[in-house]
C-alpha cells in the first residue's frame, strides 16, 4: 500500500498484514460462523500461541473503536451547543453532555432490565433523542 502517512513523506510504503480471527459469538452483522478478517499495519504473527493471543487482543481493542466513536458523537448530541472559545465553558458543556449521556444509558439499561430484554437486545430501547425530548420537557416544567 502507498499513500500519505501522518508525519511521513507523500509516497511512504506501509506494510500490511491480513489477520483472520475465528467467528465472534455476539456478532449480529455477519453470518453465523463467518471469520473476522482485519487488515492491519501491526506486525502480527501466528507462529507462537503468545503471538496469536497478542494479535487477537490488539484486534479486539481496535474493534471497539466504532462503538467508542459513536458514543463520542452521541455525547456531542447530548451536550449544549456553544460558540465560546473559552476552554472552561467548552469543558463544562462537554462534561454536562457526558452526565446527560450517562443518565440516558442508565435509564435505558434500567428500562431493559425491568422488562427483561437486557440479555437479548443490544440496541437501546429508549433512543437518545427521545430521552433528550423528555428531559427538555421536564426541565421546562421545573423552570
Amino acid at each position: 500500500m502507498h499513500g500519505a502517512v501522518k508525519g511521513g513523506v507523500s509516497n511512504h510504503t506501509v506494510h500490511t498484514t491480513v489477520a483472520v480471527l475465528p467467528p465472534a459469538e455476539d456478532d449480529d452483522v455477519h453470518e453465523e460462523g463467518s471469520p473476522q478478517p482485519f487488515i492491519t499495519s501491526l506486525d502480527v504473527s501466528d507462529e507462537v500461541a503468545l503471538d496469536r493471543r497478542w494479535a487477537k487482543k490488539q484486534i479486539e481493542q481496535y474493534s471497539d473503536r466504532g462503538s467508542i466513536e459513536n458514543s463520542y458523537s452521541s455525547i456531542k448530541n447530548a451536550a449544549a451547543w456553544t460558540t465560546s472559545k473559552e476552554f472552561g465553558v467548552r469543558w463544562f458543556h462537554f462534561a454536562f453532555g457526558c452526565v446527560v449521556y450517562n443518565m440516558w444509558l442508565l435509564v435505558d439499561f434500567l428500562t431493559q432490565e425491568r422488562i427483561g430484554v437486557i440479555k437479548t437486545r443490544k440496541k437501546p430501547r429508549i433512543t437518545l433523542s427521545r430521552f433528550l425530548d423528555w428531559l427538555d420537557k421536564e426541565l421546562i416544567t421545573l423552570i
